[in-house]
């Protein structure tokens, strides 16, 4: 966590303002973040029990600054790049939700949001989901035309998710994602996924748990694919 959390103090001076949400770390991780804190490198550290989703908006709402930068996971070390994704952004994407997409040599892609906060609060920030919260949100932004994606590579190695390399692990992640989609009415996404015993089970599973939460199905545009070429910005340095 703390070389993460430098790989991003090093480039960003007082005009950034640093917003945390911890999900009540277990590992250590509240000592360095409170260190951090109370040194003045990191504005607000809130603590709360959340979703991906939920903490991305609790750290929206507790922010204070006109635009702002999500995603920036303490799992992940990030390049030196901030200011030229943020000098593409106000160059090219100024005024509506861009996400940066990088496609990584690693079995997961990581994304960057960028908006400005306002904009954000108004179309309703994040909902409650530990996945596809950010798809939903740009889905609400492109029905307005706000929404814009491009590749970029922020993000310079991913932290590994060793809850997910056991059998066990990996059912888990897998019923989580499949209950997330069909809490958004996203059918269409799991249907073609579920192979195997393990596959037809986490979605059976999903299927019974998903009424018992949250629905966003009335606010999840359904149709949205976040890589739309309608809505692709390509990169190109400030």
């Amino acid at each position: 966590m703390a070389a993460s959390l430098e790989s991003i103090f090093s480039q960003i001076d007082d005009h950034f303002e640093v917003v945390v949400v911890d999900n009540f770390s277990s590992d250590g991780s509240r000592k360095i973040l409170e260190g951090y804190s109370k040194s003045g490198k990191i504005d607000t550290l809130v603590e709360r029990h959340c979703s991906r989703g939920l903490g991305w908006q609790t750290a929206l709402e507790n922010s204070k600054g006109k635009y702002v930068v999500v995603d920036l996971d303490m799992d992940d070390l990030f390049k030196p790049e901030l200011g030229s994704l943020l000098g593409f952004y106000h160059s090219k994407c100024e005024g509506y939700v861009l996400a940066a997409v990088a496609d990584l040599e690693s079995t997961w892609s990581k994304n960057v949001t960028v908006g400005p906060r306002d904009l954000i609060m108004g179309l309703g920030g994040w909902p409650d989901l530990q996945f596809y919260e950010h798809s939903n949100l740009w889905g609400r932004a492109a029905l307005r035309d706000l929404y814009r994606w491009t590749n970029f590579s922020l993000v310079n190695s991913v932290g590994e998710h060793e809850d997910r390399k056991s059998n066990l692990g990996m059912f888990k992640f897998r019923y989580a994602r499949y209950r997330d989609l069909l809490r958004q009415g996203r059918i269409s996404m799991v249907s073609g996924e579920t192979k195997g015993v393990s596959g037809r089970s986490a979605l059976l599973l999903a299927r019974l748990a998903a009424p018992f939460y949250s629905s966003f199905v009335k606010t999840t545009n359904v149709n949205f694919r976040p890589r739309d070429q309608a809505y692709f910005v390509p990169y190109e340095p400030v």
